[in-house]
């Protein structure tokens, strides 16, 4: 299994300026080996570039990095095939485990396999565009009983919405004010599911109050004297 990884720095740093030589070795087979010798703290012999022209790379990745990936100042971001991680605190090889895993199996292995005579740009840019046309995956509970714990609320709406709620929870008071606007508002079909918890011991809403949320637009006339 090959992959292939780019670094984006943002910052001049004797670390990143290292890292930066390492990646000019040749031949291209070394660099990886340069890689870890640097961040180990070896002594590696890396090529000789000026580090204006360093300055000049770090100017064109933090742009890249803020206008393009949305990355903000101190956070550090892993992009897989178009998918942007961020923020990440301290990264370790099991986050980047994951996220490769991840990847692998949102289709990335298939559609290596099924576009292998192509190069891995194209390939990466195909698996990008995948990414944007994903569905927007809905789940059900047709398997849970409505004849006790359960309320059907028909309505004419293209959408429909299921909600399990905690009768006697504060999230209760609020999610069920905005439930009747949309359904009053002719936008979905709606069932609800009470799942209280087993046993209580305290009470468990100590106060109560109406979550106010129009279902119409209500416009405010300011008088002027």
């Amino acid at each position: 299994k090959k992959a292939r990884f780019a670094l984006l720095f943002t910052s001049e740093t004797d670390m990143n300026y290292k890292l930066w030589l390492a990646l000019q070795a040749e031949p291209a087979e070394n660099v990886v080996e340069k890689l870890k010798g640097v961040l180990q703290g070896d002594n590696v012999e890396l090529p000789d570039v000026s580090r204006d022209s360093f300055s000049e790379i770090v100017k064109k990745h933090s742009a890249v990095s803020h206008v393009v990936l949305h990355v903000t100042p101190g956070n550090t971001a892993v992009m897989c095939n178009g998918r942007v991680a961020t923020p990440l605190g301290r990264t370790s090889p099991e986050d980047i485990q994951l996220i490769e895993t991840l990847e692998l199996r949102s289709g990335a292995d298939k559609l290596n396999e099924i576009m292998s005579a192509y190069s891995s740009d194209v390939v990466m840019r195909a698996a990008s565009l995948l990414r944007r046309q994903e569905p927007v995956k809905r789940i059900s509970f047709p398997e849970l009983k409505v004849e006790h714990s359960a309320a059907v609320v028909p309505g004419d709406g293209p959408f429909q919405v299921e909600a399990v709620l905690d009768p006697l929870s504060a999230g209760a008071q609020q999610i069920s004010q905005i439930l009747h606007v949309l359904h009053s508002a002719g936008l979905i079909t709606l069932r609800i599911f009470l799942n209280p918890i087993d046993k209580l011991s305290e009470i468990p809403v100590k106060r109560f109050y109406r979550y106010v949320l129009e279902p119409d637009f209500v416009l405010m006339a300011r008088m002027v004297a």
